[in-house]
């Protein structure tokens, strides 16, 4: 018997708009990838738009989200002179 070449249809939705920072997760909430660890918003099924998914997104964007910027980096001419060996 061969196999079916059919698809099964998706069950997940898709985003609201392509730029939305939230994906619906498979197990039905909108969910956020950071640092290599998932996040969860809230469930699809009772916010299908993200509206509250992403208030949370990004009240929480600040404390999980990495910081980009440390300051400039240090210079040798800053160190002290004992601090360099020739």
């Amino acid at each position: 018997m061969a196999k079916s070449n059919k698809s099964r249809p998706s069950r997940k939705p898709s985003k609201p708009r392509p730029d939305f920072p939230l994906f619906p997760h498979g197990t039905g909430y909108w969910c956020k990838k950071v640092k290599g660890r998932f996040h969860y918003f809230g469930k699809v099924a009772d916010d299908p738009k993200g509206v509250a998914a992403l208030d949370r997104w990004l009240d929480k964007k600040t404390i999980c989200s990495p910081v980009e910027n440390y300051g400039p980096p240090a210079m040798s001419s800053r160190l002290p002179s004992f601090a360099i060996t020739s």
